[in-house]
């Protein structure tokens, strides 16, 4: 089912965020041409919103992130050509803090097949695999960010997260021995766990100050 989002003007769907036209763009690889090249269209001040929606997703305030995004698309209307970077980091903050994972790689998808050269969409791609148990999508994902961007922070941070390169528990043990293995999994499954809380508990904060 495709989840249905406040916004300023009332409520949109996943669909009403996934025009038919694609958003045009000197540089593909940029995220600030992008940025300029869509925000002819859009109201003014876009620009400058979107970037600091974007900065909050990636220090990790993903609730802050979705607001603006949403606040955004809202006063764009349902028509507006938006930046992929916008569909991407939308994709991740629906799931996150909405539970509705499904629509977020719809839009995800949508911001890869706009940008596919961009890596912070494979990133994002990743992350949402993740957050769906798809593994090994997640390190398909990563992969392709890595080629077209080596030293990403924030895939190398996934990487990270998923174990490859971390010491394995067990060191006098290979990294391919099955109890490794597991004790990976379990390590990853508990972390991922305590970030769900964390955000569980700053959404309830978040509830009481307002």
């Amino acid at each position: 089912m495709r989840g249905v989002y406040p916004v300023a003007n009332g409520t949109m769907t996943t669909s009403d965020f996934l025009p038919s036209r694609s958003v045009g763009c000197n540089n593909r690889d940029s995220p600030m041409n992008e940025t300029s090249a869509a925000s002819t269209a859009l109201p003014d001040g876009f620009a400058s919103d979107f970037r600091e929606a974007i900065d909050a997703c990636r220090d990790d305030n993903w609730r802050r992130g979705f607001e603006i995004l949403t606040r955004l698309a809202g006063e764009a209307g349902p028509k507006a050509v938006l930046p992929a970077l916008f569909y991407s980091y939308l994709g991740v903050a629906v799931a996150r803090c909405e539970g509705r994972r499904h629509d977020g790689m719809e839009l995800v998808r949508y911001a890869i097949k706009l940008q596919p050269r961009e890596p912070d969409n494979h990133c994002n791609r990743a992350l949402l695999c993740l957050m769906l148990g798809r593994r090994a999508e997640a390190y398909r994902s990563m992969q392709a960010g890595l080629r077209l961007h080596p030293s990403h922070r924030r895939l190398l941070e996934v990487e990270r997260q998923m174990g490859i390169r971390r010491r394995p528990p067990i060191r006098f043990l290979s990294r391919s021995n099955p109890l490794n293995i597991l004790l990976g999994q379990v390590t990853f499954a508990v972390r991922d766990w305590q970030r769900r809380r964390r955000e569980e508990r700053e959404e309830r904060a978040e509830l009481v100050g307002s």
